[in-house]
C-alpha cells in the first residue's frame, strides 16, 4: 500500500472487510528503503488480535546491521547494494501480548 488512505485501492479493500492497521511505533516512515512508502503493513480485525498488539514496526536495518556500509557508501550506493543483497524494503516486525 503506498498510501494509507481511502484513496488506495488496497487500503479500502482490506478496511472494507474489517479489517484495521495499527499505528506503527517506529519512527522510520515507511517500509521502502527509501523511506516513503508503506508497501507493507500490519492489519488486524478489531477486537481480541487488536487487543493484543503491543507494537508494530519497520526495523531500520540501514544503521543497525550494516553501519559501516552505510556510513562509507554514499546513500545512491549503499540502496543499491541493499537492493541488490537484501531487499528493497525493510523488515517489519509486530509483538503481542500473550
Amino acid at each position: 500500500m503506498p498510501e494509507i488512505g481511502p484513496a488506495d485501492p488496497i487500503y479500502r479493500a482490506l478496511t472494507s472487510r474489517g479489517l484495521v492497521i495499527p499505528e506503527h511505533a517506529t519512527i522510520v516512515g515507511g517500509s521502502s528503503l527509501g523511506g516513503h512508502f508503506h508497501y507493507d503493513q500490519v492489519a488486524v480485525f478489531p477486537g481480541p488480535t487488536q487487543d493484543r498488539v503491543e507494537g508494530i514496526g519497520v526495523f531500520d536495518f540501514d544503521t543497525a546491521l550494516f553501519r559501516e556500509l552505510w556510513e562509507t557508501r554514499p546513500e545512491t550506493s549503499f540502496r543499491a547494494y541493499m537492493r541488490y543483497y537484501v531487499s528493497d524494503h525493510r523488515l517489519l516486525w509486530a509483538e503481542f501480548k500473550t
